[in-house]
């Protein structure tokens, strides 16, 4: 039985927006990393042979890299079923050799921060009906689209009674919802972003209520908390199992974060230099191979993902 692995791995560093919450605080480095598709294409083929992976697909912002995208249409679809790719949404394509491919994906997360354009200017310096229009026309084209939404001080009392409805009309039923975390340019925004605890509990009480008034069977919808959050979340868990959903603690898995230059963290979150435990591109596989059998690849921390509410 091959073991669990999640796998972070960045395509790029170069992206057309600057959010200020972006943990790896992508388009702004001095070097802009562009590995080569047979290298990235390289490493995917060997996570789903070796484990049984979770990999996830991020850039900076991974629609600048059509090259890989187009190439990776000739990986088999038990391989693509292993793989979350997310984007800004900003570009659209309608090449068909990326639309079959994303077709075959487990999922598009396209990020949007709320159901308005303020919301939206405030945190990506862009407004919302570009990113809207290219997820409604991926989603139309069959591809597996979740609208990801980072919560933060500014969207957190309405997401619930506004930004999800709003979206649920247009026709979107899966949304993933993550906790902002003050890292990378993150850290600089902290005082703006950072959810203040009793909006934190006032999010918890209108899940409860709005679950009771939103039985649509097609719905779904997945929020990941940090271990900050545990106790006031299981605190809710009767409350909130009474109306579906379904509230679970994230047992530690085997994971690892590859940066595009190659460097390679235990931590999604981490942009330490120092905890760096190898360099894929330059020590090369079969270095990295024999490092993640002998090491011990389990990690949590504070930013880390703790407990899930799921509908």
């Amino acid at each position: 039985m091959r073991d669990k692995l999640e796998v972070h791995l960045h395509t790029n560093d170069s992206c057309n927006l600057k959010c200020i919450h972006c943990y790896n605080e992508s388009g702004e480095k001095p070097i802009c990393n562009m590995p080569e598709s047979s290298r990235l294409l390289e490493l995917i083929k060997y996570f789903c042979a070796e484990y049984e992976a979770e990999i996830h697909l991020e850039g900076g912002e991974i629609f600048l890299r059509t090259d890989l995208l187009r190439q990776m249409n000739c990986l088999p679809t038990e391989i693509l079923q292993c793989l979350t790719i997310t984007t800004n949404g900003t570009i659209c394509t309608d090449d068909s050799e990326i639309i079959e491919m994303l077709c075959r994906i487990h999922a598009l997360r396209v990020s949007v921060e709320g159901h308005t354009d303020e919301q939206q200017r405030t945190v990506r310096g862009i407004t919302l009906d570009k990113v809207v229009k290219n997820a409604l026309f991926y989603m139309e084209s069959g591809i597996p689209v979740w609208l990801r939404l980072t919560m933060t001080n500014l969207n957190a009392e309405h997401l619930l009674d506004e930004t999800l409805p709003y979206y649920m009309r247009k026709g979107f039923h899966r949304f993933q919802v993550y906790e902002f975390q003050p890292v990378g340019r993150g850290e600089r925004y902290g005082d703006l972003l950072t959810v203040e605890d009793t909006l934190f509990f006032s999010f918890l009480e209108k899940l409860v209520m709005w679950k009771k008034e939103n039985r649509e069977d097609d719905l779904q919808l997945k929020i990941m908390l940090p271990a900050a959050r545990r106790e006031a979340v299981l605190s809710y868990k009767s409350q909130l199992k009474s109306n579906r959903l379904t509230v679970s603690e994230i047992a530690t898995e085997n994971g690892i974060s590859i940066h595009a230059d190659g460097s390679v963290f235990l931590c999604p979150w981490d942009n330490e230099e120092n905890h760096c435990i190898l360099n894929v591109y330059k020590n090369g596989m079969g270095h990295m191979e024999d490092r993640l059998k002998q090491g011990e690849l389990k990690h949590s921390c504070y930013y880390c993902s703790a407990v899930s509410i799921v509908c």
